[in-house]
């Protein structure tokens, strides 16, 4: 059986963790008109949408975040009829010599210019890199800066092999943990673990403090 052709494989019971996790970050961001569309939908079908998170695509399979596979009925004319990523389409557009169409400044250089080399998921990723440049405060925090420097890094080879590698480090960094694109410092490090661990801390250090209180003090309350 051929890549793209294969039978349903739904090991987790959609939606999955990580699609379920995902789902609810982008809602705490995304736009109130998209959550509307979503519940007209959901009121004229009659049925409620899983969150379910694709991340590839190939013939007449998708695949979810979480592993699953699945025969994709619902998709436009142009993945019904050729399906996912069809190689001979893939083919012809990694050999075009015609101008490639995209913005400039989000474009990778091997997408501006077909000799820098092949495209590929890292073309992706550097786009994304070049997004998240933008979205950044003047004085970004130092492990985010390197994770958007290693995405839009001008040599294929010096980025993340993949979007959802990307996706891990910026998670990585939102929830307080290391990040494979920046190696902290001892400092750093200390820094971190005490964001990560306030209030476990603090309660710590009352605790030493009243026994400290309690060993010099108590001899002299007898």
């Amino acid at each position: 059986m051929t890549a793209g052709q294969e039978l349903p494989d739904v090991r987790i019971a959609p939606p999955g963790p990580r699609s379920r996790d995902l789902a609810a970050r982008l809602a705490a961001v995304e736009s109130p008109a998209f959550d509307a569309r979503r519940a007209a939908r959901e009121q004229s079908s009659g049925t409620e949408q899983a969150p379910i998170v694709y991340a590839e695509g190939r013939g007449a399979n998708v695949v979810d975040v979480d592993g699953n596979r699945y025969v994709d009925l619902v998709a436009g004319f142009g993945a019904l009829i050729l399906g996912h990523r069809p190689e001979g389409v893939a083919r012809a557009i990694a050999g075009s010599t015609l101008p490639t169409a995209g913005t400039p400044g989000y474009m990778a250089p091997e997408q501006s210019d077909p000799q820098e080399g092949k495209m590929d998921a890292r073309t992706d990723v550097f786009a994304l890199g070049r997004i998240l440049q933008d979205l950044m405060p003047p004085a970004p925090p130092r492990p985010l800066a390197a994770i958007a420097r290693r995405a839009a890094a001008p040599d294929p080879p010096d980025r993340f092999p993949n979007v959802q590698q990307l996706a891990g480090d910026v998670n990585r960094f939102l929830d307080g943990l290391p990040v494979t694109a920046y190696r902290e410092t001892v400092v750093e490090r200390c820094l971190r673990f005490w964001r990560r661990n306030q209030v476990l801390l603090l309660l710590l250090s009352a605790y030493l403090a009243v026994k400290l209180l309690l060993f010099f003090f108590a001899p002299a309350l007898k």
